[in-house]
């Protein structure tokens, strides 16, 4: 047997909903994407199928030109954030609530470890796909686990989530991000042509929602098949779709 591995355009992350505490929840939010670490996630409880989302929200597959190591752990620098976060509002203890359906609890729980280390209590709220979706577009959950599977091969795609004019229920800004800059930018990719230019904002685009951190990008899916030696023409393709019009058996 023959096993192929390659990107497949979805990735999964977790939310905030930012819609009243953009700038005032900045440094937990930024301390909480410090805290974990993406690569040993991936290792002990996806065995490595997939890729650490350390780039951005643009999956492997549609981030080149523009990727760089913008997700790393550095518990030191998450502690320095939450201390300076407890002491601007005044207090001690740190608890959150994040909404998942059942699928996803490992993840969760590996997470919620994590945040240990920078006193954090993380609750996990387990419910139904069909609640946590209604939930992700009235903007009821303060934090909840989402993924983002590519619609069409373009980054914009992806950073449409973060567009103030889609916010929720209009569009799937589901965090009720809002930034003047980012709005402006991400209008400049609708109508640019040139690719060097389109990276280089794609690469500022990620740069500000890494500055405020709306999101806590986790990994990059991938396709994995698996064949038989004697089958050609069965590729991977980054929408993992199964196109059987040039396999033949040898």
């Amino acid at each position: 047997y023959l096993l192929s591995k390659s990107p497949y355009l979805n990735t999964e992350y977790i939310g905030f909903n930012t819609k009243n505490s953009l700038e005032k929840d900045i440094l937990l939010r930024k301390a909480i994407n410090l805290a974990i670490d993406r690569k040993k996630m991936m290792k002990y409880l996806r065995k490595n199928i997939g890729y650490p989302a350390t780039s951005g929200i643009v999956p492997n597959g549609l981030n080149y030109g523009f990727e760089g190591v913008r997700y790393i752990k550095n518990i030191n620098k998450a502690k320095t954030l939450i201390s300076e976060f407890k002491k601007l509002n005044g207090i001690d203890y740190l608890s959150l609530d994040v909404t998942t359906d059942a699928q996803y609890l490992d993840v969760l729980e590996f997470i919620q470890s994590e945040l240990k280390n920078i006193d954090i209590d993380l609750n996990i709220n387990i419910t139904p796909p069909s609640i946590l979706r209604q939930g992700k577009a009235t903007g009821k959950f303060e934090l909840f686990r989402a993924s983002w599977i590519a619609d069409y091969g373009n980054p914009e795609n992806y950073f449409s989530l973060f567009y103030s004019k889609n916010h929720t229920p209009n569009g799937p800004n589901y965090t009720y991000f809002s930034n003047k800059k980012y709005d402006q930018l991400y209008e400049k990719t609708l109508s640019e042509n040139s690719k060097s230019s389109l990276n280089k904002i794609y690469g500022e685009l990620e740069d500000i929602i890494k500055n405020y951190a709306p999101v806590i990008p986790l990994y990059y899916d991938m396709s994995v098949r698996m064949q038989q030696k004697n089958i050609k023409g069965l590729n991977n393709n980054p929408f993992n779709v199964l196109d059987l019009k040039k396999v033949y058996k040898n």
